[in-house]
């Protein structure tokens, strides 16, 4: 393998444009809102929602590993005929964890690499807040503080209470950027800004979370709590579906009630793609290559959406 390929695979690189569609979503909605646009803040709020997302997907992939080297976790089976049988497989991927264990990449190579976006991350929100103001160090600060618990829960959470931390990365990657796009240019927040914040938010965070499906039962012998490991496979789909058209009909109802201009239902053209990705019908196994199928559509569908409901508000502009 490459080394470009095992650092897309580590810090997965596809899901890498999605995570930027709240940071491009929030200030085009500041621009037709305000007519406010700062390049510059935009830009610096793009590099910040790049490294955080190394430090998630480098940092979890690390601390994964660590976990399955350490005495009281279960073991993880390595070979390939126990993950096609455990995983009830029909397709294997090198993914950012067996690039780890398979010795493709040293682990404090991928740990170096997470420090390293730390701390650009740290210091791009310093610079956003000496800029825009001191907002902007608050909505930074939270990001990398309900990161942190997802990836080092300080307290060990109950079985009912796994969704603690999803909803800390669904804010921290989602609906914070969002926000923080907008008051960046405009210096204030609007309902309409905090309510529109929950499509691409939503969109992302599924997105993310998609890559679970792939290494449920892998996250199960480590002990996290994900939603994939708590409800299962074909619930977790089911859930996701459901909360997919949420996203969809918060739009909807934005249009309805004159928050947003009509052009903004263009974001539905994004919601057979998402469909594709997790409405499935109920098989006895949940196959890799689905799950496979499930991360692309996914990152593609919130792209998508992006994509529409900016170029809505654009004409509306």
């Amino acid at each position: 393998m490459s080394g470009w390929l095992i650092f897309s695979r580590v810090a997965r690189l596809p899901l890498l444009p999605a995570l930027l569609v709240p940071i491009l979503w929030g200030t085009t909605l500041a621009w037709w809102q305000t007519s406010a646009f700062n390049p510059w803040l935009m830009g610096l709020l793009l590099l910040l929602s790049v490294a955080l997302s190394l430090v998630v997907n480098l940092l979890g992939h690390y601390l994964d590993y660590r976990r399955s080297m350490h005495p009281d976790a279960i073991i993880v089976d390595r070979s390939e005929g126990e993950m096609r049988r455990y995983g009830l497989s029909d397709e294997l991927v090198i993914d950012g964890y067996r690039c780890l264990v398979e010795g493709f990449v040293r682990p404090g190579a991928v740990r170096s690499l997470a420090y390293i976006a730390l701390i650009v991350a740290v210091f791009t929100i310093i610079w956003l807040g000496l800029l825009g103001g001191w907002p902007l160090w608050f909505f930074g600060a939270a990001q990398l503080l309900l990161i942190a618990i997802f990836l080092l829960p300080p307290v060990r959470y109950g079985r009912r209470w796994w969704i603690a931390d999803d909803l800390g990365l669904l804010v921290a990657l989602g609906i914070l950027p969002s926000l923080s796009a907008f008051y960046a240019p405009t210096g204030n927040l609007s309902q309409l800004a905090v309510f529109a914040s929950l499509t691409p938010a939503l969109l992302v965070w599924l997105a993310f979370q998609s890559y679970a499906f792939y290494s449920w039962h892998r996250d199960w012998k480590l002990r996290k709590r994900t939603m994939v490991v708590i409800l299962g496979p074909r619930r977790a789909l089911d859930v996701s579906t459901a909360i997919g058209l949420l996203a969809f009909v918060s739009t909807i109802l934005l249009v309805a009630l004159n928050y947003l201009p009509v052009w903004s239902l263009f974001v539905l053209g994004a919601l057979p793609t998402f469909l594709r990705a997790f409405a499935r019908g109920h098989h006895e196994t949940i196959m890799r290559s689905e799950t496979l199928q499930a991360i692309n559509l996914s990152a593609i569908a919130a792209v998508l959406a992006g994509l529409l409901s900016i170029g809505a508000l654009w004409i509306a502009g």
